[in-house]
């Protein structure tokens, strides 16, 4: 059975497990504003990078690398955010022995899987958990990031439902919930 939540979260339920896919949160107005910063700071950067092969001192070719090793981190990362925004989606799947949850841009993406026996309380991931500072940063447009809901596995904190709404989230939490439970104990019972 599928089921559309809306243009960014489709489910998709069987036998077998539940699968919930999430797009990447998408403003073209951003998009646009985010691909011009991305142009200016690789200019600023290749404009930097031509000054290393001039006449400078030993320091200041030292300065030159550690400048360029910065700058070229975050070019990585912004690349890599301005791709997600593109081409970004989320895969959440439960089946009889673990949930599985990747974070595919262009259909690639490494998956973490979690036996299902371990996962326990799922919750919307709030406010407090993240602190301020972490809170800011992660809703913003430029980071991937704005982690909605999560769940204790054996002692760690896994976030995951990137950038959706509290009433989605609530809906996913009562899903996640509820197929776990039901996997688990299926999976329970097949052992006996």
């Amino acid at each position: 059975m599928e089921q559309l939540v809306n243009k960014r979260i489709d489910i998709k339920k069987s036998a077998e497990g539940t699968e919930i896919s999430i797009k990447a949160y998408f403003d073209e107005v951003k998009q646009k504003m985010f691909f011009a910063w991305i142009v200016l700071w690789t200019l600023s950067g290749l404009l930097i990078f031509s000054q290393f092969f001039l006449n400078y001192t030993q320091k200041e070719k030292v300065f030159f690398i550690v400048w360029m090793a910065f700058w070229m981190y975050f070019e990585f990362k912004a690349l890599q955010t301005y791709r997600w925004r593109k081409l970004g989606k989320e895969r959440i799947e439960i089946s009889k022995k673990e949930i599985t949850i990747t974070r595919n841009i262009a259909n690639r993406g490494i998956p973490a899987a979690f036996k299902l026996s371990g996962c326990k309380n799922f919750r919307l991931y709030k406010k407090e958990e993240k602190g301020m500072f972490t809170e800011v940063m992660s809703s913003s447009y430029w980071v991937i990031g704005g982690e909605t809901i999560a769940f204790d596995y054996y002692g760690s904190l896994v976030s995951f439902a990137l950038n959706i709404s509290e009433a989605d989230a609530l809906l996913l939490v009562g899903i996640l919930k509820h197929d776990a439970k039901k996997f688990l104990q299926l999976s329970e019972q097949k052992e006996l």
